[in-house]
């Protein structure tokens, strides 16, 4: 939870949506779905790396191994966006599944250090 006049950018809940439909993808998924949930993974890890990275920097004294492990992920996360396009469906569909794993993860962080911040 933020703090009184802080604004949290992180919508957790569409994130980990999102997250969930692109683990559940069948195949081959239609292009112009799989481009639209790609851009969409693509721009909720590029809010959530940052709003890890600052609540691990703000962590509470004791949690100084939850901020480390969540600024690792978000270093993992942050080359993930970087990889090419897909050259074919079912590759575009790994990638979509590795951004939702990346994803749901820094959720998982996020939720645990904003719980410590509360």
């Amino acid at each position: 939870m933020p703090a009184r006049g802080e604004q949290d950018p992180a919508d957790v809940v569409t994130m980990r949506e999102t997250a969930r439909r692109a683990l559940g993808l069948g195949e081959p998924p239609r292009a112009d779905e799989l481009d639209l949930l790609l851009a969409q993974l693509r721009g909720q890890l590029a809010v959530m790396i940052p709003e890890v990275e600052s609540l691990a920097g703000r962590r509470l004294p004791g949690g100084e191994q939850a901020a480390g492990a969540a600024l690792a992920c978000a270093r993992e996360a942050r080359r993930l966006p970087q990889v090419s396009d897909r050259q074919a469906p079912d590759e575009g569909a790994d990638l979509a599944r590795r951004l939702a794993r990346a994803l749901t993860a820094l959720c998982d962080h996020h939720d645990i250090l904003d719980h410590d911040r509360s």
